[in-house]
């Protein structure tokens, strides 16, 4: 069986250059004096985001209770009723009490669920029961964006937080809607949050775990490994058609090239594309391998400080990079080929 999957939110078995982000997370998460709190994973898309926080729930500690939760405008109804669920399965009948009986401080969970009660006041209940238990609620949101939904979220959250109960949200998101999550003018508080940006993988941890999990030569391994420019999608993606190949020379891997320009062009960068404006699309389709700044000028008849615009504009998204002064080059791998042909 393979080690390398490509299912979107699936934990794979090979899991690369996140362990020591992911062991200070899961540290961090009970200091309350800590900004992991609030924690905000970011990426280009196919950058691990997703595997990341699915791995988070699979690990968190026994006293910590999962919420999972969808972006949608009702996401604060969703997080009160998966939490009363939560705390009727794992607080009320693990301790062998009726849930209508069951009672702390006062707060029963039918008086909870009250629809007198308003969101704010069930969140501070369930979550006195909780602390009152020693448990401790993170909320997982994938590819949170500036929405309603979330405005009303983080609101409430903040308030939770300066009452000191026992709550955390870590969510994931592109680059782009992340910056307009954190400057919402209602939520700038989250500029102080935990961000962590997943960067590219090492291209040698990539050799590597080609060379563990496939038996590859070191140079075979090494050839591999480069191709993937370190993009975890494309690690996993590379990883799993040379298995399925059972590739083991150089000339094996340039044959399945062309399925894997295919599938990262259909799976990722056809998404990515779509929010890119016209613009973005001239400067990315006029960098070649390590291209100099002043052959950009040239090639898009732009002047500087434009340039300069665009250039930092798409390394805020994640798809361009400064291999050093006076150069940029592309993040993805095929990504200009892909371009060219679409």
């Amino acid at each position: 069986m393979t080690p390398f999957t490509t299912i979107f939110g699936k934990s794979p078995k090979v899991f690369l250059n996140r362990n020591q982000e992911f062991e200070n997370l899961l540290k961090n998460l009970d200091n309350p004096y800590s900004d992991a709190q609030s924690t905000i994973i970011t990426g280009v898309r196919g950058s691990g985001k997703t595997t990341f926080i699915t791995k988070l729930e699979h690990e968190l500690p026994e006293h910590w209770i999962p919420i999972t939760l969808i972006n949608t405008p009702s996401i604060v109804s969703e997080l009160i009723a998966e939490l009363s669920n939560k705390v009727n399965r794992e607080i009320t009948l693990s301790n062998s009490i009726q849930v209508k009986n069951f009672s702390v401080l006062g707060l029963t969970i039918e008086n909870v669920q009250s629809q007198n009660t308003t969101n704010q006041q069930q969140l501070i209940d369930l979550l006195t029961i909780c602390q009152n238990a020693n448990r401790k609620v993170v909320v997982l949101i994938d590819e949170i964006s500036s929405s309603n939904g979330i405005r009303e979220l983080y609101s409430l959250f903040q308030l939770l937080i300066r009452k000191d109960l026992p709550i955390s949200i870590v969510s994931t998101g592109l680059p782009e809607d992340i910056n307009e999550v954190i400057t919402d003018k209602i939520l700038t508080f989250l500029l102080r949050s935990n961000i962590i940006e997943l960067s590219p993988l090492t291209i040698d941890d990539i050799e590597e775990a080609y060379i563990k999990h496939l038996s590859l030569d070191r140079s075979v391994a090494g050839y591999a490994a480069e191709k993937t420019k370190g993009y975890a999608y494309a690690f996993q993606l590379l990883g799993q058609l040379m298995y399925e190949k059972e590739s083991t020379t150089i000339n094996d891997i340039d044959e399945i090239i062309p399925d894997f320009r295919y599938l990262l062009g259909k799976n990722a960068y056809r998404l990515i594309k779509q929010r890119l404006s016209e613009k973005d699309e001239i400067f990315l389709k006029a960098i070649k391998s390590e291209t100099k700044i002043a052959d950009l000028i040239k090639e898009t008849k732009w002047d500087k400080n434009l340039i300069n615009t665009y250039k930092y504009r798409l390394i805020d998204k994640g798809l361009v990079f400064q291999p050093q002064r006076g150069y940029v080059d592309l993040v993805l791998p095929e990504f200009d080929i892909f371009l060219e042909n679409f």
